[in-house]
């Protein structure tokens, strides 16, 4: 009896400490719960790491699209698995998914992170997103155990949240968008992107979930502070044309989101400060309009749209702008296996 008092005083403490986990579990529990109110059967709900909670304005793109639009962004060290299993449940009919993975998802060859079990076990789904027993069984006996790793972590949120009381703030708009900003400047990141193959099929199956719930899948590239030279270029090139076999892919054709301006970024290279926000959030809208304007112009339509019927509707013969690009794609959908980097 007193063990178990003990592991659950350690567990409640870990995951309402303040931290790193503590701090993805609120916001995402707070994110969910503001997404279950809307009303009306379609909505944009966009998924990712901490680039999209920290890089996109829902409440903006809603302004501009006028269906609502939720920033479900929470921690990129979930892992894709976490990061596409957080919304079991959660989809609606009519629903476009709009997943912003940062590069390293991308690449990941399991989908499961360093934060994947003890999230799941903090949300009270252990084993979300098909962690291994043989992790999930030792992550749970040390939920309630500190031991030397945790408290070292915590000493260093703490450290964080001295210097800056709202480093790990969970204060969230209507919309599911971060109130707080991070600040500092960081230097460009050197890539040397690929996608996985196991990436690649996670996202196929993802895909044809949604398709079963008559929800639309909409891949978009990350804006990544980097220094643009023609290697990565070439990557995410060969990256985009991989993610085009899946489903609708958004980016800038020029860039391919690859961004050289420090004055757009916060504290990571996929971190936005407020300039940065508004114009990638404006962009975004506009890139999302382009592929939801048939759906948009039906504003009383009280039925879905599922992936596959949705793709036949956009076959447009040339890009209708020079800056932005919106490849849809049906053919390749076709394909039985993604054939990956």
């Amino acid at each position: 009896m007193v063990v178990v008092l003990a592991w659950s005083f350690g567990y409640l403490g870990k995951i309402n400490d303040g931290g790193e986990l503590s701090w993805a579990r609120s916001i995402y529990k707070l994110k969910a719960q503001k997404a279950n109110k809307a009303k009306g059967s379609r909505r944009v709900l966009i998924l990712g790491g901490s680039g999209t909670h920290f890089g996109v304005n829902a409440q903006q793109i809603e302004q501009e699209l006028g269906i609502p639009v939720f920033n479900m962004g929470v921690h990129g060290s979930l892992g894709i698995n976490i990061i596409l299993d957080s919304i079991s449940g959660q989809i609606h009919r009519g629903d476009f998914i709009v997943v912003i993975p940062e590069y390293a998802i991308l690449e990941d060859e399991d989908g499961i992170d360093r934060m994947a079990s003890p999230f799941g076990i903090a949300i009270g789904r252990p084993g979300l997103g098909g962690v291994p027993y043989e992790e999930l069984a030792e992550d749970l006996l040390n939920a309630g155990n500190p031991g030397l790793k945790y408290v070292t972590k915590s000493s260093l949120d703490f450290i964080r949240q001295i210097k800056n009381p709202r480093y790990y703030s969970d204060r969230l708009n209507a919309n599911g968008d971060p109130v707080d900003l991070k600040r500092r400047i960081v230097e460009p990141a050197v890539l040397n992107i690929h996608l996985s193959a196991y990436a690649c099929l996670r996202l196929k199956k993802f895909r044809d979930q949604l398709d079963r719930s008559e929800a639309t899948l909409i891949l978009a590239l990350p804006w990544v502070y980097t220094n643009i030279d023609e290697n990565t270029l070439v990557n995410a090139k060969k990256i985009t044309e991989k993610l085009l076999e899946i489903s609708p892919v958004i980016y800038d054709k020029k860039s391919f989101n690859l961004k050289n301006d420090s004055t757009l970024f916060g504290d990571t290279v996929y971190h936005l400060n407020d300039k940065g926000i508004k114009i990638r959030s404006l962009e975004l809208a506009q890139q999302l309009k382009q592929v939801l304007k048939a759906e948009l112009g039906v504003p009383n339509s009280k039925s879905g749209r599922s992936g596959r019927n949705f793709q036949k509707q956009f076959l447009p013969q040339q890009s209708t702008s020079a800056d932005i690009h919106v490849d849809l794609v049906q053919s390749r959908r076709a394909i039985a296996d993604c054939e990956c980097l």
